[in-house]
């Protein structure tokens, strides 16, 4: 039996979170790859269930970050659309 296009959703979106938190816990950069089609490279500062708080590396979208902003930005998790964890150079 194949899988649903929601199983198939929740298992990418576990997947991301998992992704999400490995690179909060070890600093590493990671690829995000939003719903709205923004791909950014972030430094994930929190991940809950909630939002993930970063602090962008490079985005494809740069003029939504011209204001630094310390505290990082964040997003909620449900507009993660996928994620890859990168080398750290």
């Amino acid at each position: 039996m194949h899988p649903t296009s929601q199983q198939l959703s929740s298992q990418r979106m576990s997947e991301a979170k998992r992704e999400l938190d490995q690179a909060a816990a070890s600093g590493q950069p990671i690829r995000i790859h939003t719903r709205d089609g923004e791909v950014l490279v972030a430094r994930v500062l929190n991940c809950d269930q909630d939002e993930v708080v970063y602090v962008v590396v490079t985005s494809s979208r740069p003029e939504k970050y011209a204001i630094c902003d310390a505290t990082g930005f964040a997003i909620p998790l449900q507009e993660v659309a996928k994620t890859r964890l990168l080398e750290d150079t």
